[in-house]
């Protein structure tokens, strides 16, 4: 008979086959973009129902979940009174209404994510496979992006024109997509452990090639050359001791920070660069716009989901006729407008169990468990700052934000546990 945990598993890999973009490398569409959503929205809810039903008779697993539970059930609460708010204020149809919840909805996602961990002893196993997965979608990414830019050939055009008019220095860009960050942390643990293997290595390298040249977002690309620089101060090795380890990684940050190729990279955040400061001052006249319209409607609930293909909510995203201001341009701050105080707990509570649960992660030692926590916990806490976790390209890491913050969590305090209960 089968395992649940591996039925679970399939169900969690068949979701990120589904919402990686291996269904757009085709070119004609046979499951379009809302529909793939659905199915793995309705296959994570199925999911979440099986795991909270094992968890009624398995004590440990109940405690295991028990604050990803509590979180969970309050943010549906709040993201319900927000979707209410934004049905009476902008006059959604139920079918607009569930689109731009869907970002929203990929939670139920964290608990078979959780109960796969459980099951496995373990998160790499998982997280490994997804990563595998995650690199493949790259690599068409890349192709496709060469041959177009470089060559005039078109392959894999639905995943290449993904978003239109989407260019920078004259080449068209590609988003990265889901689950990078996650991705970078494993390949970056498993490839300069002890004995690490060099395709590892050389997947860390793609990845922030990717980022710099074909994503082309600077933010993203600084976060994950930080987010490195975290792991490897964590990771556990014996190649080079402790401390002299750590002296180098000091020594190469501020080498870095430093130098003028870096010092260059800051600058193009500049609103006085002609070159790409111009979207520096977009995001400040994006600000500056939904600030006044928050202040002004509803500083408690904020401004509800706003989607362009909606009449009432296009109105007052639009400037000089026909322009767009997106909230997603504001990261955490487009998240705040959004959903007002109901934020302070969504991504509050989130970034406080992440950050308390990496605290708890020096107390261990051995193993890639800390530099794991550190690095997701690094790279989800400060890309939000600019790039809204729950933005429709990057919601669908947040359930495995949750499940690797429980898990670990829960593993930490197991081993602390194991420890006292050996030396008493």
């Amino acid at each position: 008979m089968v395992k649940l945990s591996k039925i679970l598993e399939i169900g969690i890999e068949l979701c990120c086959i589904l919402i990686l973009g291996f269904m757009q490398l085709t070119k004609k569409e046979y499951i379009g973009y809302y529909s793939t959503r659905t199915i793995v929205i309705i296959l994570g809810v199925i999911m979440a129902i099986a795991v909270l039903s094992i968890a009624k008779h398995d004590k440990r697993l109940s405690n295991i979940i028990k604050t990803e539970y509590r979180y969970i059930r309050i943010y549906l609460f709040l993201i319900f009174i927000s979707s209410i708010y934004t049905l009476v204020s902008y006059n959604y149809s139920f079918k607009e209404l569930f689109y731009v919840l869907i970002p929203y909805l990929y939670i139920f996602l964290a608990f078979p994510i959780t109960y796969v961990f459980y099951k496995n002893g373990g998160m790499e196993k998982l997280l490994l496979r997804l990563s595998l997965f995650v690199i493949c979608i790259l690599i068409c990414k890349a192709i496709a992006w060469f041959l177009f830019n470089f060559s005039d050939q078109i392959i894999f055009e639905r995943l290449l024109f993904e978003f239109k008019d989407w260019f920078r220095n004259g080449l068209q860009r590609v988003n990265a997509g889901y689950l990078i960050g996650i991705s970078l942390v494993i390949f970056f643990c498993k490839g300069f452990e002890q004995n690490g293997k060099l395709i590892y290595k050389i997947a860390v390298i793609f990845i922030i090639w990717f980022l710099m040249n074909i994503t082309v977002f600077r933010f993203q690309f600084l976060t994950a050359i930080g987010t490195c620089f975290v792991v490897y101060y964590f990771l556990n090795g014996k190649e080079l001791g402790v401390f002299t380890r750590r002296a180098i990684l000091i020594f190469l940050a501020i080498v870095i920070l430093t130098s003028k190729p870096f010092l260059n990279l800051i600058y193009t955040f500049s609103v006085n660069n002609s070159t790409l400061g111009n979207s520096t001052a977009v995001r400040l006249l994006c600000f500056k716009h939904y600030s006044n319209l928050f202040i002004s409607k509803n500083p408690i609930l904020g401004l509800g989901f706003l989607t362009s293909g909606n009449d009432s909510a296009n109105a007052i995203m639009t400037y000089a006729g026909n322009m767009i201001y997106w909230l997603e341009d504001l990261g955490l701050l487009g998240g705040f407008f959004r959903l007002g105080v109901s934020s302070i707990y969504i991504y509050g509570t989130l970034f406080y169990f992440a950050i308390k649960t990496c605290i708890q992660s020096l107390k261990i030692q051995g193993g890639n468990l800390k530099s794991v926590i550190w690095g997701v916990s690094a790279y989800m806490i400060v890309t939000c700052t600019m790039l809204n976790i729950f933005d429709a390209q990057r919601a669908f890491d947040v359930p495995f934000y949750l499940a690797i913050i429980t898990y670990s969590n829960w593993k930490i305090k197991d081993i602390q546990q194991k420890k006292t209960e050996f030396y008493n």
